[in-house]
């Protein structure tokens, strides 16, 4: 059944529209490809022309590592509405290095992953104690993991994260 209008209702054809700026820089043969911001940077830093207000990722494995490292070091409790977000670390903290700890907080990332980021596959856990105090006597401890983004063809990358267990 065709479709009929009123004689006087506007009718607009896509094609009378024309070509947006996008496309005509691409027409005219320029290679400059304009890239669009994917995710905010964390930490924040304020951000330049491009990137508006605040700095930004604008290819897709930087900012899947910058989630996935947010993500790492986020407590239960600590993201609204998602309670169990995180790798909930924190009460771990003095534990680490032990083997049985160290194996419930691979337990919290990989569960934590398999929820939030199934397309990253984890490899490797390699909890490090640092020796050495810093100016406040804390002790601190970093944490590597190794892992692959599939879907991209990634593979090995390393995310390193160094926790502060206290004074």
């Amino acid at each position: 059944m065709p479709l009929t209008h009123p004689k006087d209702q506007k009718v607009y054809d896509f094609l009378s529209i024309g070509i947006s700026s996008v496309e005509q820089t691409a027409a005219a043969g320029n290679q400059a490809q304009i890239k669009l911001p994917l995710s905010i940077k964390t930490p924040l830093e304020f951000g330049t022309d491009t990137d508006g207000l605040f700095k930004m990722h604008y290819e897709l494995e930087n900012a899947i590592a910058d989630n996935f490292r947010n993500m790492v070091l986020t407590n239960h409790g600590e993201r609204l509405g998602l309670y169990n977000f995180g790798g909930n670390l924190k009460p771990l903290l003095f534990e680490l290095g032990n083997e049985d700890v160290d194996m419930l907080a691979m337990q919290n990332i990989s569960v934590s992953t398999a929820t939030y980021m199934p397309f990253i596959s984890l490899r490797s856990f390699i909890p490090t104690p640092i020796a050495e105090r810093d100016e406040n006597s804390t002790a601190r401890i970093m944490i590597s993991i190794i892992y692959d983004i599939p879907v991209l063809k990634i593979t090995n990358k390393r995310l390193d994260v160094t926790l502060y267990e206290g004074g």
